[in-house]
């Protein structure tokens, strides 16, 4: 539906992964 939507929350999620200091 909204790709641009599923991308952010990846992306989000991804750098949430990999940045434990922006939790």
């Amino acid at each position: 539906m909204h790709a641009s939507l599923m991308l952010a929350m990846t992306k989000y999620q991804f750098i949430s992964s990999n940045s434990p200091k922006l939790k």
